[in-house]
């Protein structure tokens, strides 16, 4: 470990401009991280608002499937004639 230490301060550079770098890439870190999470919370909104929509369609499917039903149970007879009346 010593002679990592002595190898790099023999480089020019100072322990206090380590710990700068070191600090630079950790606040980077964060903002990233930070970024990454507000765009999971916008993405899992989307979602929700999706599956919303998609539940709502099938909902409003199985309501215009049933009518459909109930129109073609009834006669064709019965629509004849009551456009001739």
């Amino acid at each position: 470990m010593r002679e990592l230490r002595t190898a790099y301060l023999d480089e020019g550079r100072s322990s206090t401009d380590e710990v700068a770098s070191l600090r630079a890439e950790r606040d980077l870190a964060i903002e990233e991280w930070d970024s990454i999470a507000e765009d999971f919370e916008h993405l899992h909104q989307n979602f929700d608002r999706m599956v919303a929509g998609r539940d709502f369609m099938r909902e409003e499917l199985e309501r215009v499937r049933a009518e459909l039903e109930i129109v073609q149970s009834v006669p064709s007879i019965l629509f004849c004639c009551s456009y001739s009346s």
